[in-house]
């Protein structure tokens, strides 16, 4: 099994750990902390954390969480976690976890920069 970790900022990541189908089990560590999330297709995956690395467009967003706009970006399979990407009123960019029952479990702030070069160097 391979394992894939994606820095969001220099508390928190994502930890992959991808089968031989691709099939991905996905965690969020940090801050003492190891939950499970879910799994989805590895291609799938990344295709739509790169998503965090473009352009927000308010327009995009379809609903609030704690008042900033969110953009979905991912559900997983199993456990039913959500992503939804946001930016603040000052810029910042942040990724909401919310999990199968619709309680948010994370409020996540990203490092754009950091992120890009973390999906560059997995391709």
């Amino acid at each position: 099994m391979e394992q894939i970790v994606i820095r969001l900022n220099p508390i928190e990541h994502l930890e992959l750990s991808v089968n031989e189908n691709r099939w991905t089990q996905v965690c969020l560590i940090g801050k003492g902390q190891k939950l499970a999330l879910g799994a989805e297709d590895c291609s799938i995956i990344l295709s739509r954390l790169a998503k965090l690395i473009g352009a927000f467009s308010t327009s995009e967003a379809n609903d609030k969480i704690e008042g900033i706009p969110v953009i979905w970006v991912l559900s997983l399979s199993e456990l039913h976690s959500s992503l939804f990407w946001g930016k603040t009123s000052i810029g910042e960019t942040v990724l909401f976890v919310q999990n199968g029952d619709g309680t948010i479990i994370g409020h996540l702030q990203i490092d754009t920069s950091g992120l890009k070069q973390e999906l560059e160097r997995i391709k």
